[in-house]
């Protein structure tokens, strides 16, 4: 049974110390593991992930029709999964890294 007061075995203080990853963080990591991903445009979703794989956050019907679309179509998933690891590549932690030195410099 669900408790919401239980805490997980994995609920280290440290772990609730620190923020949470924003959505932007998790979906990279997603992507670079190879899988298709939907998401809602919140944090900088929408400038990592594909227009058509986004739905408005309370848009169920169309989350919906997009992992439908995933379930019928493999060539689809594949595609999209080659394109998230493409994606995911310029993400690496050296190149932001890069990036916020030219931005700080600026």
């Amino acid at each position: 049974v669900w408790d919401p007061h239980r805490r997980e075995p994995h609920e280290t203080t440290a772990r609730r110390r620190s923020p949470p990853p924003c959505g932007s963080a998790r979906i990279l990591e997603a992507m670079a593991s190879g899988l298709p991903c939907i998401s809602t445009p919140v944090c900088g979703i929408p400038e990592i992930l594909r227009q058509e794989y986004l739905a408005d956050y309370d848009d169920y019907i169309s989350i919906a029709d997009k992992i439908e679309r995933f379930i019928n179509n493999p060539a689809l998933m594949e595609q999209a999964s080659e394109q998230n690891i493409q994606t995911a590549l310029r993400f690496t932690s050296e190149k932001l890294q890069k990036k916020r030195i030219l931005f700080i410099k600026d």
